[in-house]
């Protein structure tokens, strides 16, 4: 049996000489062997791709160094950018973003609301920490980012995801 720890090791050896510097997959339960030719198996568990910039819309939740915004990707997988008009929502200072329901309204007049768990910076990256809904028939899961950053705003503040929901 191989644990998730060295999975992900293993997966990063691989990888070392490519582009893909973070883990494959996540498993969300059950257990995970490798076999002797290179396949994972895993049972009773939900692996979860971490590619999640590839396509499909996308919410992050995002802190820049002066405040708090909502930001919508049409295209999650170009979204490391300054986002377009109508897909950011600012919000006035630093949001916590656990331990209530919250929402934002954007200016093309959707409202996005959320809930983040209380204890949600205390999980691993990428783990489901929370729920949301923009009032369009579709479940968001919210997941814990890795703080990467997005982007730098016209006033060089650094704006890094905090959340994403897909």
């Amino acid at each position: 049996m191989v644990t998730i720890s060295k999975l992900v090791a293993f997966a990063l050896t691989l990888c070392a000489g490519a582009a893909l510097a973070k883990p494959l997959a996540v498993v969300e339960a059950g257990s995970v062997s490798l076999e002797r030719d290179g396949n994972v198996n895993a049972t009773s568990a939900a692996v979860v791709g971490l590619e999640k910039r590839q396509g499909g819309e996308g919410v992050h939740l995002v802190n820049c160094n002066t405040y708090s915004t909502v930001i919508y990707c049409p295209n999650d997988g170009d979204c490391n950018h300054n986002p377009g008009p109508g897909n950011s929502c600012a919000t006035a200072g630093i949001r916590k973003w656990e331990g209530t329901r919250q929402s934002c309204r954007f200016s093309t007049g959707v409202t996005f609301s959320w809930f983040v768990q209380a204890n949600a910076q205390q999980q691993p990256d990428f783990s489901v920490v929370g729920d949301g809904d923009n009032g369009r028939g579709r479940p968001w899961t919210i997941r814990k980012d890795n703080k990467h950053n997005m982007y730098t705003d016209g006033n060089g503040n650094r704006c890094d995801s905090i959340y994403y929901a897909l």
